[in-house]
């Protein structure tokens, strides 16, 4: 049995299915995150090790409570293709 992910966001198919083959992934939870995961099964809740979400999704300290055996919360960004440096003649390389 994988360990179980609450996933707050949706993610590209290819990104989902690589976190479906390693976690037990409850969600994309829809919008507002706070009213979906106040909805959760305190069952499934307290499940949840880790939460991936990305900076917007407002995410209030109250809610912590929900989530007793949390230990990790991830904001992911794709950061590979939101970000795209132009290359200039000389430039230093990252």
């Amino acid at each position: 049995m994988h360990e179980p992910i609450l996933l707050v966001t949706k993610v590209p198919h290819a990104f989902l299915k690589t976190l479906t083959d390693r976690y037990d992934v409850i969600g994309p939870l829809e919008t507002p995150f706070t009213t979906h995961a106040s909805a959760l099964a305190p069952a499934d809740a307290a499940r949840v090790r880790a939460i991936l979400t990305i900076g917007s999704v407002h995410f209030p300290p109250e809610l912590l409570d929900l989530f007793p055996n949390l230990g990790l919360s991830v904001a992911w960004a794709q950061a590979s293709r939101a970000c795209r440096w132009p290359r200039r003649a000389g430039a230093a390389s990252w």
